[in-house]
């Protein structure tokens, strides 16, 4: 994800807009098929296992921010990524 947001800019500051967009595609369809595949399942195992609301909370947060993140690609894009995330913690 790093070097796809590194690519993103790089192409942005240098104009390139229509390979910026394309970075953007592949960041969406990067946390749809790879980061969302199994966040939720971390989330859970975290939310059963964790001592304290500290890892608690955060995991939840983590849960949010990649439902999030991966909602904004697809305002962003053509879609490229997919439907928006159904499956999340958060209900």
């Amino acid at each position: 994800m790093h070097f796809l947001v590194f690519k993103e800019v790089e192409a942005t500051l240098t104009r390139h807009m229509d390979r910026a967009f394309e970075y953007v595609d592949q960041q969406s369809v990067f946390i749809k098929n790879h980061i969302a595949v199994w966040v939720p399942r971390f989330v859970q195992q975290v939310l059963k296992n964790a001592d304290t609301g500290f890892y608690k909370n955060l995991a939840l947060a983590t849960d949010l921010f990649i439902k999030v993140e991966h909602d904004r690609f697809l305002s962003l894009t053509s879609g490229a990524g997919g439907e928006a995330l159904q499956e999340s913690t958060l209900r």
